[in-house]
Formats: C-alpha cells, structure tokens, sequence
C-alpha cells in the first residue's frame, strides 16, 4: 500500500506537467482585427498556434517559402523558424492537412470567410515572456500580412506553478 502510494505521488505530477498546457484566451496586438489568435498549445517539443482569420481571401506560406512564412521572435530577438502549417480550414472544413508550398485560397462568394490554421513552431526557450507571430520577416509591418504583436507566452515556470491551468 505504501508502495503504491509513493509511486503515485512522485508519478501523478510527471504526467500532469508532460500534459500539453493551452492558453485558451491569448494577449497579443493584432496588426488587423480579423487576425485572432484562437488559443495557444504549449507541449514538450512545440509551441502551436491556432489562428483564424476573417477575410475574402487568405494565402498560407508553407516551410518551403523561407521568405514569406511565418517565424516567431521572441522578446529577446531570437528567431523561431516554421515547423509547419496545418490543418487549414476555409468555413469550418478542411482545406489541406499540411501545407509544404504556397496555398492560396478564396472565400467562393462575395463574402468573407473564415480561414483557419495550426502554426508549428519549436519549443520556445525557457522564460521567453513575449513573441510576435510575424509572416515573413520583410512583411512586419505590412497592413495585409498575418501578423499578431506582443504575445504573452506562458512561461514554464507559470505551467509549473499551476499544472491545472489548461
């Protein structure tokens, strides 16, 4: 009995912190208010990030467009490059299930539509307290791109301090 209870109180705080931790409501700077940052899943090997955006047309750079795709750069300026894109949604279906080439896709009506996707990255380094999401380095300050500021990211020590936290 002593045994079992030992194992699983070392045990049950290793798997709730290998849990993937999401931060459901993101704080960032949009450089459009049609670019939402959905939620943000952090896990072990990646940072993924759910993206939507409402608009007539949307174009998803994939890891083989190293000029127009999307990094991350964290407050430090240290660059995180594209793991993939995935899952591209227009109006709630999906479009591709990965996307390596350009992807470009168009509402069908006179009407915006809602374009969704996944955003891979790296795992971001420990105590990284903000990010920027930015589509091509030379687009940061371009009107159209798919940009979002000034992320908060939760750092490891804030999964840590509250496992429960999804």
């Amino acid at each position: 009995m002593k045994s079992a209870l030992l194992f699983w109180s070392l045990f049950f705080p290793l798997v709730l912190l290998a849990q993937p931790r999401i931060d459901e409501h993101p704080v960032y700077r949009p450089n459009s208010p049609v670019h939402i940052i959905e939620k943000i899943e952090y896990t072990d090997k990646s940072t993924i990030i759910y993206f939507s955006s409402t608009h007539y047309g949307a174009r998803f750079y994939g890891t083989e467009d190293q000029t127009n795709c999307w990094v991350l750069k964290d407050n430090k300026g240290k660059i995180y490059k594209l793991k993939s894109v995935e899952k591209v949604t227009l109006n709630g279906s999906l479009v591709a299930p990965k996307v390596s080439q350009t992807l470009l896709l168009n509402s069908k009506t006179d009407e915006r539509a809602k374009f969704s996707c996944q955003i891979h990255f790296p795992k971001l380094d420990k105590n990284v307290k903000k990010i920027d999401l930015i589509e091509g380095l030379a687009n940061v300050k371009k009107v159209t791109a798919f940009n979002a500021f000034d992320i908060k990211v939760k750092t490891v020590e804030e999964i840590r301090k509250d496992p429960k936290k999804r």
